[in-house]
């Protein structure tokens, strides 16, 4: 039998995680992001996802009547963001999940806000959640290329290959190894994307495919490369 895949989040510590958002310098800025998000968009109600410990929200701009919903997957994190949000009493909700699931709901809130969330769940479990709680607005920060892979390493310790390819895979660079091109591709024409160009180069790699056969998956691969590179700049 095969045994569940645990997602790394669970077994991650808060200690740890403190740790690297301290080293990286996230913790201020990811502070005040949360202050900016709440500022510009008032309401009642608040979902957060990835709620972690729930820093910045001890001394947020909160209305006496405003509801915060937060979600995790690490209960060790809920407990912390419980005993840092006491004062909060019953306006604070945790709930622990999986946000990658597709059997399961977050609760209904009036603004979602993810900051670093969509780096790890992916965009269409992403899409369902807000399919699903039909929210009034959705406030998101997303660490993408240099930022991410070097994040990457600090808290799950991957090796050169793999943030060689995290790190360019949305502008390219000069000497693209084989692994680097591929996420580089991937990431272009991924199926929720649905402009004209990267339509066009996916349809070309899996026609490509077909016509020429594997043996011809190295230069397929290079000539896509080139075609979104070309696209890009000229974008």
């Amino acid at each position: 039998t095969n045994t569940p895949q645990t997602n790394p989040w669970e077994e991650l510590p808060l200690s740890i995680y403190q740790l690297q958002t301290g080293v990286l310098g996230l913790r201020e800025p990811l502070d005040k992001l949360l202050h900016n998000q709440l500022r510009d968009h008032p309401a009642k109600s608040y979902l957060l996802f990835g709620i972690t410990d729930g820093s910045g929200l001890e001394n947020a701009p909160l209305a006496h009547d405003t509801r915060i919903i937060g979600v995790d997957i690490n209960e060790d994190y809920l407990r912390a963001c419980r005993k840092k949000l006491d004062a909060l009493q019953n306006r604070l909700s945790l709930v622990k999940m999986d946000l990658s699931s597709s059997l399961r709901f977050a609760p209904r809130a009036e603004v979602v806000l993810a900051n670093l969330v969509l780096e790890y769940i992916g965009v269409n479990p992403f899409a369902r959640q807000i399919a699903a709680i039909k929210p009034a607005a959705v406030s998101c920060a997303v660490l993408h290329g240099r930022t991410a892979a070097c994040l990457a390493r600090e808290l799950f310790g991957t090796d050169d290959l793999v943030f060689s390819a995290v790190d360019c895979h949305t502008t390219g660079k000069e000497d693209m190894k084989v692994f680097d091109k591929i996420l580089f591709l991937a990431d272009y024409i991924e199926p929720s994307r649905t402009h004209d160009s990267c339509k066009k180069v996916r349809t070309f790699c899996y026609e490509s495919l077909q016509k020429r056969g594997q043996a011809a998956a190295g230069a397929i691969l290079d000539e896509a490369c080139l075609a979104c590179l070309d696209d890009t700049l000229s974008y």
